[in-house]
Order: structure tokens, then sequence, then C-alpha cells
């Protein structure tokens, strides 16, 4: 049996469901795992209002959550892409409506996916 950190539920391991890039996911509230750790992402203030006010920024910002965990950077610039590693990585995007940022960072048990503007960090 298995549980989810994002929503607690139980599971067995056979229902965890995937996506279409094949990511593991929580068959209850769609967390992500990757070797039985969690992807937890978060979507700042700033970025929800845009989102609820714009709908082709919310289609923009879901394609560049899909780009960034098929490890692809966006406008990150090459040498920055260089610093990336599994545990802590950085994306741009957004540049056509309003330039966001999409961070991961590892606490020890989860990968916090953070979708937010710069001058939100």
């Amino acid at each position: 049996m298995m549980e989810c950190d994002t929503c607690y539920s139980g599971f067995d391991k056979k229902q965890v469901l995937k996506d279409e890039n094949g990511h593991n996911m929580c068959p209850n509230c769609k967390s992500f795992f990757v070797n039985e750790k969690s992807y937890k992402i978060v979507l700042t203030d700033g970025i929800t209002k845009l989102a609820n006010d714009n709908k082709n920024f919310l289609i923009l910002v879901n394609s560049s959550i899909n780009k960034f965990m098929k490890e692809n950077y966006g406008d990150l610039c090459e040498e920055d892409k260089e610093l990336n590693c599994d545990e802590d990585a950085l994306g741009v995007y957004g540049k056509e409506i309003k330039e966001f940022w999409i961070k991961k960072e590892f606490n020890g048990k989860d990968y916090i996916v953070t979708v937010l503007f710069p001058e939100e960090y």
C-alpha cells in the first residue's frame, strides 16, 4: 500500500496513473511521483490570478509545466541550463504574454515545483 504525500490517500501500486508523458501520478489527486517521491506543483497568487483572468495564459502555464517536466527549460540561457540538476532546476517561459519562471527544489522527501513571476522570487 502506498500513501500520497499531497492528499494522504492510500492506494495500491497497481493503481498509479500515468500522464501523457509517462510520469506516475496519484490516482486520487493526480500529484506526480518519480521513484516514489512526489511532485507538488504550486502556483503563486500572481500566476493564479492571471491564469484565472486570461485563458491563453492558463494554457501557456500548463504546456510550460509539461515542457519543464520533460527537462525543456524554455528560454533559460545555455549557461544557466548547465546549472540545472535532478534536485534543483529553473525554466523561463511565457515571454509572449508575461514572463514567468518554473523552479524545482527537492526538500529531502518531495520535489516542489513552483510557478512564479520573477518579481515574486
